[in-house]
């Protein structure tokens, strides 16, 4: 994700992210898989950027187990 996005855009970018992929004819799915895909990618950079409880809350729900690994401690 680019660190030259506007904060302005930031809301934008996290509700598009986090909104399922629809078309006229209901839920597409491969779109969602796409959308998906995006959001995992920019997940670290997105959180670092935000501060607004109500932001982060919504990319928070959205993180599966698989998002979460990188900040899980380690066993010993």
């Amino acid at each position: 994700m680019s660190e030259d996005l506007p904060r302005e855009a930031l809301k934008a970018v996290i509700e598009a992210l986090c909104t399922p992929a629809t078309t006229p004819n209901g839920f597409d799915s491969q779109a969602d898989r796409w959308r998906d895909e995006a959001l995992k990618a920019a997940l670290p950079a997105l959180l670092a950027r935000t501060s607004a409880k109500r932001l982060r809350g919504r990319l928070l729900v959205h993180a599966d187990e698989e998002m979460w690994r990188p900040w899980r401690p380690r066993a010993r």
